[in-house]
């Protein structure tokens, strides 16, 4: 009796830390910004001190046909570095199922262009996913983590694809990306994808709710596809929980 007790109480602490830890997580989502602008909301992610530079995460806003995430801001008279972006996209709690998205997504229709610097080394997925009217991604060149191909952002070696501009219609993805990365593509409106013989990889939600999409050739030749990778899309032979049939 004593035992199953003190295995009830270490589940139930268990359970607790992880809803704490989650809790946390949900509650910096939904804190005010340290700095708004009209380009970014920015949080602090690593405080700074009166010598040494702290770092900040950049949440997109809509309200720029250009957006250019700098380098560096100042916040209370402390230089902190801009080191990770996200979108109006982000995730409230965990996906509980297909069919509810945990992603609260408010449509940008008027970014045209969005520039990030060097400093960035961490893109939340999803990023691109809310904007309708995003024709152009720009990459500083000497950004050790990123790099823009195609109107594309994959990872600065080209093995993974993190999101794309606006599509619509047929979009090749480049020649050399091995995994497309989770909600990649989620909502967008192309119809055709036509990924490379090196593509392997196909993470959770890539496609998720691409309900225009009917072709994605050269699937067959990809080893992994994550849960609702492409769930409510016009594919054939897609199961239950969005994946390809083989």
């Amino acid at each position: 009796m004593k035992s199953i007790t003190n295995k009830l109480l270490f589940t139930l602490l268990s359970v607790a830390c992880l809803l704490g830890m989650y809790s946390s997580k949900v509650e910096a989502k939904i804190l005010s910004p340290d700095l708004e602008t009209k380009a970014a909301d920015y949080y602090i992610t690593e405080d700074a001190s009166e010598t040494v530079s702290g770092e900040v995460s950049a949440k997109l806003q809509n309200k720029l046909v250009t957006i250019e995430i700098p380098e560096t801001v100042i916040i209370e008279g402390k230089e902190y570095t801009v080191t990770a972006i996200s979108g109006l996209c982000y995730p409230d709690y965990p996906d509980s199922s297909l069919k509810q998205d945990a992603y609260r997504c408010a449509k940008n229709k008027k970014t045209k262009t969005i520039i990030l610097p060097k400093t960035i080394h961490s893109i939340e997925k999803g990023t691109f996913t809310n904007f309708t009217k995003l024709k152009i991604i720009r990459i500083a060149k000497d950004n050790k983590k990123f790099k823009c191909v195609k109107g594309s952002v994959v990872s600065k070696n080209g093995k993974i694809l993190y999101g794309t501009v606006t599509q619509k219609g047929t979009y090749k993805v480049p020649t050399g990306v091995k995994t497309i990365a989770s909600r990649a593509f989620a909502y967008s409106k192309v119809n055709k994808v036509v990924l490379p013989s090196s593509c392997k990889k196909i993470q959770t939600r890539a496609f998720y709710r691409c309900t225009s999409l009917n072709t994605v050739t050269n699937v067959k030749k990809v080893k992994m596809v994550g849960e609702g990778a492409f769930y409510k899309t016009k594919l054939k032979n897609v199961t239950k929980d969005g994946r390809i049939e083989k």
